[in-house]
C-alpha cells in the first residue's frame, strides 16, 4: 500500500496548510478536489467495479475493486489527446470512463450532488475505480489507497447543471488540481487523463493536464464520438 505525506494530499486536496510532524504512515490515499464553481474538499462513499456485469456504484467500498475491464466495447474516434497515459490502452480507458461518467449523472440527478473518482492502473494493466466521491457544486474529493506499483491514470466528476454556465468546461479548481495531482508522480501517471461530465448532457468529456484554465476548446465528448 502507497503511502502518499500530508504536504502532497494537502496541495492536492485543495491548498490547505500542511501539517506538522504528523505520522503519517496510516495516510494511504491519493486525494484530489474537484468543482465544477471552485472549491476545497468533500466527503466519499463507496466504490464502483469497472467489470462486466457491474451497473451501480457499490455499498461495499472499493478501494480495491477486482479490477477488471469496462462492459462496453465501444470503439472511440476522437483523437489521442497530446498526453496520454503509459501503458494503458486509451479507448479502454474511454470506455471506463464512459460508463463510470453514467453512474456519476445517475447519482447527480438523484441527489443533486457532484461525484467523482480516480481511475487506477494495476501492474497487469487492468483498471479499477477508487471510492465515489459525493460533494456539491462548491466541493468535491476523490481518493483511493494505492497497493505496490499501481498508479492513478485518470480522474473523473461530474458538473451538476448551472444556468448559463457550460459545465462541460473545466473549472480553475479542477485545472489546478489536475496539474497538481499529475505533479505527484510516485503515485500519479504524470499524464493522467481529467474527465467532465456534464449533466445537462449526460456527456463525459477529456482534457489532459496541459488543459489552460480558460480554454474556450472542448474537450472530446467520449459519450458521442462513436
Amino acid at each position: 500500500m502507497r503511502i502518499i505525506p500530508d504536504d502532497i494530499l494537502d496541495l492536492v486536496a485543495g491548498g490547505r496548510q500542511a501539517a506538522a510532524n504528523t505520522d503519517t504512515t496510516g495516510i494511504p490515499s491519493v486525494t484530489v478536489s474537484a468543482s465544477g464553481n471552485g472549491g476545497d474538499d468533500g466527503g466519499g462513499d463507496g466504490g464502483w467495479n469497472p467489470d462486466p456485469g457491474s451497473d451501480s456504484p457499490s455499498d461495499s467500498g472499493g478501494d480495491h475493486g477486482s479490477g477488471g475491464s469496462s462492459s462496453s466495447t465501444t470503439q472511440h474516434s476522437s483523437p489521442a489527446p497530446a498526453h496520454v497515459p503509459e501503458n494503458v490502452d486509451l479507448n479502454h480507458l474511454r470506455n471506463v470512463a464512459d460508463d463510470l461518467g453514467k453512474q456519476l449523472a445517475a447519482m447527480t440527478k438523484i441527489d443533486g450532488n457532484e461525484h467523482g473518482a480516480l481511475i487506477i492502473r494495476a501492474v497487469d494493466g487492468t483498471l479499477r475505480t477508487g471510492p465515489i466521491s459525493t460533494g456539491n457544486e462548491d466541493s468535491n474529493t476523490a481518493t483511493a489507497d494505492l497497493s505496490q506499483g499501481e498508479k492513478v491514470v485518470a480522474w473523473i466528476h461530474d458538473h451538476p447543471e448551472t444556468p448559463g454556465v457550460n459545465e462541460a468546461f473545466p473549472s480553475k479548481t479542477d485545472v489546478q488540481s489536475i496539474r497538481t495531482l499529475t505533479a505527484n508522480t510516485s503515485a500519479v501517471d504524470p499524464n493522467a487523463l481529467m474527465y467532465i461530465v456534464d449533466e445537462a448532457t449526460h456527456s463525459t468529456y477529456e482534457y489532459d493536464h496541459t488543459v489552460s484554465p480558460n480554454t474556450n476548446h472542448l474537450g472530446n465528448n467520449i459519450s458521442t464520438d462513436h
